[in-house]
């Protein structure tokens, strides 16, 4: 989750579709299914203009079952929109993981829930 974190951070498109097996999702609350890696990329392109400034996640638990994990926790993330808006966005994650040889664990599904979105003044 780190990587993926660090990844969201600098909004590199490529390395977080690359996060994700081969047919993996990315929804959140509200959001459509983005399915397959070259989706995810498109749809994370699509993100002109905006900057993270901070990506924080906790994670609450984690269960192991064989090959699979499912992670549970929480993020806060505040991002600068293109129109010069700051927005702080709170809320619970899953993300669902898969073994991917020894020491890989790719992403199976992410999913997002925002309970605060709040515009900050900076």
């Amino acid at each position: 989750m780190n990587n993926y974190n660090r990844h969201l951070l600098h909004i590199d498109a490529d390395s977080i579709a690359l996060s994700f097996e081969a047919n993996g999702v990315l929804t959140g609350e509200g959001q459509k299914e983005v399915k397959g890696r070259d989706s995810i990329r498109a749809h994370l392109k699509s993100f002109t203009g905006a900057t993270v400034l901070s990506m924080q996640s906790v994670t609450q638990s984690i269960e192991m079952k064989g090959d699979s994990a499912k992670q549970q926790g929480t993020y806060i993330q505040v991002v600068r929109l293109s129109n010069s808006d700051t927005l702080e966005l709170k809320g619970d994650y899953t993300a669902n993981w898969i073994a991917a040889g020894k020491k890989q664990w790719l992403l199976q599904r992410m999913y997002t829930e925002h309970y605060t979105n709040r515009k900050l003044n900076r």
